[in-house]
């Protein structure tokens, strides 16, 4: 006895529906329009340098979100970009993505270099006395002092190399873009 060949079930993969969740409840201009947020920052909330990647607002984006991510402000970080690349205007996606260079698996290497570094450009200064009845100024110029000042040099200089590096990875894609068009037509 034959059996019928059973049409072959194609399954849904599992992410779909989380897909299209994600999809159906992206913010978008008609639902954002009129709403307390729409009131509160104006139609500059809707300018399409916040939002559409460009050259220049990616490299901003990539140098705001570098700086803010490489700062000790843990659980403010996304929320400090947004604000400075609205008043910038420059792509917040980049900067909020920029910013999970320190995660809670990089941030104590981070931290232990950036102490590093702080004390080394502070071991001429550091002037530290052993008898301190103060314990907190203590910690602070032994530890929090040269932490902060490693934290922001690094920041600093890693932010300002970021820009010109998009700039750099853009003008590589964008002239690999071309050849392979030249080759195709």
């Amino acid at each position: 006895m034959d059996t019928p060949l059973r049409k072959r079930v194609l399954r849904r993969p599992w992410w779909r529906p989380f897909k299209r969740h994600l999809v159906r409840n992206l913010p978008r201009r008609k639902r954002m329009l009129n709403t307390w947020l729409h009131r509160v920052l104006g139609n500059r909330l809707f300018d399409p340098l916040l939002w559409k990647p460009t050259e220049e607002t990616v490299a901003r984006g990539l140098m705001v979100g570098t700086f803010i991510g490489l700062l000790p402000f843990f659980g403010l970080q996304i929320l400090l970009s947004i604000f400075i690349c609205y008043a910038w205007r420059v792509n917040v996606t980049t900067a909020a993505l920029a910013t999970f260079i320190s995660n809670p698996l990089t941030a104590p290497p981070i931290m232990w270099a950036q102490l590093k570094l702080g004390r080394f450009l502070l071991s001429p200064w550091v002037i530290v006395n052993p008898i301190d009845p103060v314990l907190i100024q203590s910690h602070w110029m032994q530890y929090g002092r040269p932490f902060m000042t490693g934290a922001i040099v690094s920041a600093t200089a890693l932010a300002l190399l970021s820009y010109p590096a998009v700039h750099a990875v853009w003008y590589a894609v964008e002239s690999m873009r071309k050849r392979t068009r030249q080759r195709g037509a």
